[in-house]
């Protein structure tokens, strides 16, 4: 008995470590991705919130493990438990359908299809709660000899699954009445009770309002998006239960003659085979340009400027990537010295225009447009699966303080001081509550408050240039939003309003010496107008690269290869830029 321990301890740590070192090597930043998206409070009015709804259980306990995501390794840790666990009860409930040793591999299948299912930013780990709940329900049901009990236990159970863990309490109605069919248990038409109350329980609840459609009633889409199709993995993962039920009972009659190397090349066989389907699947799910994203974002919100530069060295027309690159440069005040040594590609280089609000909040926060980044901060909160978002609410709490609503911004922070991960940077905050002198004197907090309209307008009405050409003239010292005005005049060609921007600035603070873009621009500018030179201090070597430029599209304007060639020696100026997009 101890070495028949030791061997399922042994297996499930290996399933376990499977897991893990995959989970982490692929998943690490979408784990911390997702983990913004929802928040668990110790907060008795959270706790009622959630707990009321049908599948609030399951929920809690998923908002609760998701702010461990943040740390690393928890994520894979985490998960990797869930699935292993998931993978053993499965196992035991092949057993029950007395399934020969060697199909016991099938029990992978479920935790595997979840897993897929978890990849999607849309999926919410309350589905693979609520699974795991429903196949440990249904190993006790299958546990218990009594049929009397069993049916009594069964109904109970279905009920109760609704309440705790959602709509898998139709997965687990339809896997105890096939085992009782499969069983030929000779009352199994009594288990179709289980079907009758899971159809009352989904008809009250689409009557009653507690729940939409069918779908989220009886259906995985309960744990997705309510705006999306869930992923097939999903359901998947439910029509797997019913078939490794139906393989595990017909298995003893598959080969009578029970050999062991047989049974060990069979099960080695099917280890292979879901081997090959996840790294297939991975290459077919695998995006790239999305997992690029996440370890972006990542970077960001830890303000790990020189990640994300380095991540960036080769080039990309990922407009996405580009604003967060964009970005970075400007927080290192190196945007207008850099910025065309990548692959700018007009105006959406700094920002794009779509459905992307925890984005854009960052941007518009970066250049000083307060207004606009409160908006899209907001925008993205309300819209996160859990209706509560901690990056969000930690920008909400600065907007609003460099307001001055300090009501608002204390309503913020009371929220985030219920978080476990969250509690101490909002706890940090309260010193700028009802304080405009220390709001003022925090080199981010007091930057961004004197960028504020003096006349308490708020910005983005007339667009984006004119919200920065306010900003500048409110704060001249605001080098991040100068250098973005300057850096949407380069992208958009615009060199009149570029040489306006110079005659406001040049010699002030931010631009008592021009950065290297600036600089190119102004060589471009005296092609027609020689006496800018005069004006705007150019260093030699820029200068020269000009005339070098000049001289090396005037000899090869024929070449076929021009633009190359070109590039190849100037890519990384403004001068290439200007000319060639």
């Amino acid at each position: 008995m101890k070495n028949k321990n030791l061997i399922i301890v042994l297996i499930s740590f290996i399933v376990f470590l499977l897991f893990f070192i995959f989970l982490q090597r692929t998943c690490e930043y979408h784990f911390y991705y997702i983990e913004q998206d929802q928040m668990f409070r110790f907060s008795a009015n959270y706790f009622q919130d959630k707990i009321v709804r049908p599948g609030g259980f399951a929920l809690v306990i998923a908002q609760f493990l998701l702010q461990f995501f943040s740390i690393k390794y928890l994520g894979a840790t985490i998960l990797s438990i869930l699935l292993t666990f998931i993978v053993f009860v499965v196992g035991g409930i092949m057993k029950r359908f007395e399934s020969r040793k060697e199909f016991l591999i099938l029990s992978l299948i479920p935790s595997v299809l979840l897993m897929y299912a978890q990849f999607q930013f849309n999926y919410q780990l309350q589905g693979t709660i609520a699974f795991l709940l429903a196949v440990v329900a249904l190993y006790t049901y299958l546990m218990l000899k009594n049929y009397s009990i069993r049916l009594i236990t069964g109904l109970v159970l279905t009920v109760l699954l609704f309440i705790f863990a959602g709509s898998v309490f139709v997965l687990f109605a339809v896997s105890a009445l096939l085992f009782e069919l499969l069983r030929r248990n000779k009352k199994w038409y009594l288990s179709g009770t289980f079907l009758i109350v899971a159809t009352v329980v989904i008809v009250f609840s689409i009557r009653t309002g507690m729940l939409g459609e069918f779908k989220f009633a009886a259906l995985p889409d309960m744990y997705y998006n309510n705006l999306l199709k869930s992923p097939p993995y999903s359901i998947f993962a439910w029509l797997s239960m019913p078939l490794c039920s139906i393989v595990a009972f017909v298995s003893p009659y598959l080969n009578n003659k029970d050999s062991r190397v047989k049974s060990q090349v069979f099960f080695s066989i099917g280890f292979v085979l879901i081997g090959v389907f996840i790294f297939t699947a991975f290459e077919k799910e695998n995006n790239p340009e999305s997992t690029k994203y996440k370890k972006l974002d990542y970077y960001s919100y830890t303000s790990q400027w020189d990640k994300i530069i380095e991540i960036n060295k080769e080039r990309t027309n990922n407009y996405l990537h580009l604003n967060i690159l964009n970005r970075a440069l400007s927080e290192k005040g190196e945007l207008a010295d850099r910025m065309f040594a990548f692959n700018q590609n007009g105006v959406y280089s700094l920002m794009v225009e779509g459905n992307v609000p925890a984005l854009l909040t960052d941007i518009y926060f970066t250049m000083g447009d307060i207004a606009t980044s409160q908006r899209y901060a907001f925008e993205a909160y309300i819209s996160s699966q859990g209706n509560e978002n901690p990056r969000m609410l930690q920008r909400l709490v600065q907007t609003n303080l460099i307001f001055g609503a300090f009501p608002v911004a204390e309503k913020y922070i009371s929220l985030l001081e219920q978080t476990l991960f969250y509690k101490k940077w909002a706890s940090a905050q309260r010193k700028f509550l009802y304080n405009d002198a220390t709001v003022e004197s925090d080199p981010l907090l007091g930057n961004k408050r004197k960028g504020l309209h003096p006349e308490g307008e708020e910005y983005n009405i007339f667009g984006i240039e004119r919200d920065l050409e306010d900003i500048a003239a409110a704060n001249p010292s605001d080098k991040k939003a100068i250098e973005y005005l300057g850096a949407i005049y380069l992208l958009n060609k615009d060199i009149v309003k570029l040489h306006d921007l110079f005659d406001k600035y040049y010699n002030g603070k931010v631009l008592q010496k021009m950065p290297r873009s600036f600089q190119e621009a102004v060589m471009i500018m005296s092609v027609n107008f020689p006496d800018v030179l005069d004006k705007y201090a150019v260093s030699p070597e820029v200068q020269n690269g000009f005339y070098g430029f000049n001289k090396d599209v005037t000899d090869n304007q024929q070449n076929y290869y021009l633009k190359d060639l070109i590039f190849n020696k100037y890519g990384n100026t403004y001068w290439y830029y200007y000319m060639f997009k």
